[in-house]
């Protein structure tokens, strides 16, 4: 009798992903939807080329949340799926850093996000 292999976590991951694009009407609608493109920057997937990104909440509930190319969608996960951080990031990109610190500072007491 054959052991069955563990179902490897990114496998699993994935899966649940595919489950969750499904229920939005697969991932040729949900891209139509956006336009074609990414949902942050509009950029259509190459011909030929890799799927765009399905994009998924990191909490609990793997909730997917839209198609994103690969730039944004590491970029989202690297401020952590934190909305407090990315609007600080644009403050800083759009006045600089003294405006982001005293932004993130009027942000003390809210609710942090994790």
């Amino acid at each position: 009798m054959m052991k069955k292999r563990p179902v490897k976590a990114a496998t699993r991951h994935a899966k649940l992903r595919k489950e969750g694009v499904a229920a939005l009407g697969g991932y040729d609608a949900v891209l139509a939807q956006q336009g074609g493109g990414c949902a942050i920057c509009g950029r259509p997937p190459k011909p030929g080329g890799k799927r765009l990104n399905i994009d998924h909440a990191h909490g609990g509930t793997m909730e997917v949340r839209g198609i994103l190319c690969s730039h944004h969608n590491r970029g989202l996960a690297w401020f952590q799926d934190c909305p407090q951080y990315l609007e600080t990031a644009a403050i800083y990109l759009k006045h600089g850093n003294l405006a982001a610190c005293a932004y993130r500072d009027s942000q003390r007491g809210v609710t942090p996000c994790r």
